[in-house]
């Protein structure tokens, strides 16, 4: 058995994800190279992740083997947490019959994961790719986890599969989430789903959570929920507290996210104040990040601007590594006929 550092691993993950990006713009003439890659990576579940991000343009015989190639590496990690994170993107490529059988496969899996917190994620984390028919085992072993709010964070993740009854005791279990920013995710989960008097009690647990970050998340995910009439309050809510947030990162992240919600007047002046928080950040890294989270609603006169300030920032990340996951976060947003070359640029990145 091949034992590396997590320092290794991390990069190997990162590899992979970068692969992900990549993948729906490769030429033909690119692809041995990113292949090359992804069976570089010795973690079995960055490998099974790169493989199967690689996959599509196969002919279907070399798809199937390919996926059986990863699905033998997740089946080979010993710890079932890690087992069940290297089987989600098996899952989501197989076809029905097959999938029926690896999804039974992963919920035996999780069922044997000791942690009742890693249990809670893997549960979180399949439930939007596992088959219908067996979502409502899912659910009966989230309802299984003894602690409460990790119970009711998995059961979020489920909310469009849950009785009113569960639904409303998610809600109820919203205080209990200590950690503000799982507690915006549980609210913006279930909000969809509650009812009118309900979902006042979503936004109102959402005004009460401390860190303004988190707050302009929980506030954003149920505002898009309420009545056409409510929306646009909530959402000049959500607004005003993200334009309080003191981290610059914070702030620009928190922006982004509104912007493609907000009406065309206050989107412009909300863009420029985005741009300038994260024009502030210090880091090479985060700065490009929280620049390229900007690209989905720019302004059509900014968009190009943004994208070679976008670059110039990119150039000073040191780490190979970073800078690739970095540009390949920008490549979407490349123009169409940009987009290859640049996938191929990330690629020669690793040499």
């Amino acid at each position: 058995m091949i034992v590396i550092s997590e320092q290794q691993s991390a990069t190997e993950f990162t590899r992979a994800r970068v692969l992900a990006r990549l993948a729906p713009y490769l030429r033909e003439v690119d692809l041995p190279r990113a292949w090359l890659v992804a069976r570089s990576l010795q973690d079995a579940g960055a490998r099974a992740r790169a493989l199967c991000y690689l996959v599509d343009p196969l002919p279907p015989d070399q798809r199937v083997a390919v996926l059986d190639e990863a699905l033998t590496l997740a089946r080979s990690i010993a710890q079932s947490w890690l087992r069940v994170r290297a089987y989600v993107p098996v899952l989501v490529r197989l076809q029905a019959a097959e999938k029926m059988v690896v999804a039974e496969e992963v919920l035996e899996t999780i069922a044997l994961i000791p942690h009742e917190w890693h249990r809670s994620r893997a549960l979180t984390l399949v439930a939007q790719i596992l088959p219908d028919e067996i979502k409502d085992r899912a659910i009966v072993e989230a309802r299984s986890i003894g602690t409460p709010y990790a119970r009711a964070l998995t059961l979020s993740a489920y909310s469009e599969s849950l009785s009113d009854e569960l639904r409303l005791q998610v809600l109820q279990a919203a205080p209990l989430v200590i950690d503000e920013w799982l507690r915006a995710t549980l609210l913006g989960a279930v909000a969809e789903y509650l009812t009118s008097e309900q979902r006042a009690e979503a936004w109102a647990e959402a005004r009460r959570i401390s860190d303004r970050a988190a707050r302009v998340s929980a506030l954003h995910g149920v505002a898009r929920t309420l009545s056409v009439e409510a929306r646009p309050i909530g959402l000049q809510e959500a607004l005003r507290v993200a334009r309080q947030i003191e981290d610059e990162l914070g702030r620009a992240e928190m922006l982004a996210v509104l912007l493609v919600d907000l009406p065309d007047d206050q989107r412009a002046l909300a863009f420029q104040e985005a741009w300038q928080a994260a024009r502030s950040i210090g880091d090479p890294a985060l700065q490009a990040t929280a620049l390229i989270g900007l690209l989905p609603a720019a302004l059509e006169d900014a968009v190009a601007d943004l994208r070679e300030e976008i670059l110039a920032v990119t150039r000073q990340i040191a780490d190979v590594d970073s800078r690739a996951e970095v540009l390949s976060q920008a490549i979407a947003y490349c123009a169409v006929e940009e987009r290859a070359d640049a996938a191929c640029a990330v690629l020669e990145l690793w040499g």
